[in-house]
């Protein structure tokens, strides 16, 4: 009797056991990150199988909630990548209108400022020359006058181009105000600044910018020297050699040497 006891009691227990034992791994299964778990009771007993929906249930419902979870920090992710991208590129486009000219997409006063206390620096530790190029449009004010503001915007924008298209590409151009245009040239000599400003004036002069109606420039040259107290020294003595150009003629250059 004592032994048939034990073996039903063996038995009533495994069944009991080994579906919760079964369970237990499943749920070990979800523990350990696995996704396709599912918890099978393999049982008759009413209360297993009821743990054993319930298990399921619990565990579909985290599993969702998991993959929303991750679908939203992707989107989140991206959403930060997007806008760290249009704040680079917002911090760009405040950088360029900051340093470029509105009108002409040349640099501005400025810039020119930066680059020409770089330019000098650098000439007074390496003794390395630049020349100064001082362009003026030729009776801009009687183009305006005659054509409108509109035409005067476009001559400016034509010049602009054609100086910017003439220089080399470590050449800095500047709308310097008005009709003025400045260009810094490094490591250029007297006789290198004057032809190109030679090859700037004649291309001017040969673009048909409005119909029947010849734009000339007139240009000073100057180049740094030793004795210069700063780099304002080279532009006013551009800004001399540009009044005897105009004074001459106009549609000229004249440098100050």
């Amino acid at each position: 009797m004592t032994l048939l006891m034990l073996v039903v009691t063996y038995r009533l227990a495994n069944r009991f056991s080994r579906p919760i034992e079964n369970l237990a791994k499943s749920a070990y299964a979800v523990e350990k990150g696995q996704d396709d778990v599912h918890f099978e009771a393999q049982s008759s007993i009413r209360e297993i199988q009821g743990l054993s929906q319930s298990l399921n249930s619990m565990t579909s419902t985290l599993l969702t909630q998991k993959h929303q979870l991750e679908e939203a920090n992707a989107t989140l992710e991206q959403k930060v990548q997007e806008r760290t991208l249009a704040l680079k590129e917002a911090n760009l486009e405040l950088e360029k209108l900051a340093n470029h000219d509105g009108l002409t997409g040349l640099y501005n006063r400025r810039a020119f400022n930066d680059y020409q206390a770089y330019l000098f620096g650098q000439f007074q530790r390496q003794q390395q020359a630049y020349a100064v190029l001082l362009l003026d449009v030729d009776f801009f004010k009687k183009v305006n006058d005659s054509f409108g503001h509109e035409t005067g915007d476009h001559v400016l924008q034509s010049v602009a181009s054609l100086v910017a298209t003439a220089v080399r590409s470590t050449d800095f151009v500047a709308r310097f105000g008005g009709e003025e245009f400045i260009v810094l040239l490094p490591a250029t000599e007297q006789d290198g600044a004057v032809l190109l400003a030679g090859k700037i004036r004649q291309s001017i002069e040969n673009e048909n910018i409005i119909q029947d109606y010849p734009i000339t420039a007139s240009i000073g040259v100057s180049v740094v020297l030793v004795s210069d107290q700063d780099g304002n020294d080279a532009i006013r003595r551009a800004d001399q050699a540009l009044y005897q150009a105009k004074k001459q003629g106009r549609n000229r250059v004249v440098s100050d040497a």
